[in-house]
């Protein structure tokens, strides 16, 4: 079992329930990548998670893959808004779940 899957989605749970942020484990554009949760403000980031089972065991380094996922939503929405400034927070977080 994925146990990265179930974390993302008790943080975007908690996020939701305590600061009224609500994340979304959704497609970026029109891409096949997927965050483990996001916020949008008119179509633009400005919030991406990434969740991993622990630094490392992946593939995939969560920094990156943060960048990644921001670059593809910025690449599409550059374009109708070339000058945008929006900043985009990344918070990245791995670990075992507290049982």
């Amino acid at each position: 079992m994925n146990f990265s899957i179930v974390r993302a989605a008790a943080f975007r749970d908690t996020l939701n329930r305590h600061y009224s942020t609500q994340l979304f484990a959704a497609h970026i554009c029109d891409t096949g990548y997927i965050t483990d949760g996001h916020a949008l403000a008119n179509n633009y980031p400005y919030l991406i998670t990434e969740c991993k089972n622990e630094i490392g065991n992946s593939g995939a380094d969560p920094y990156l893959q943060g960048g990644l996922y921001y670059y593809e939503f910025m690449r599409k929405l550059s374009l109708d808004a070339p000058a945008s400034t929006l900043p985009c927070l990344h918070i990245f977080y791995f670990g075992e779940s507290i049982k």
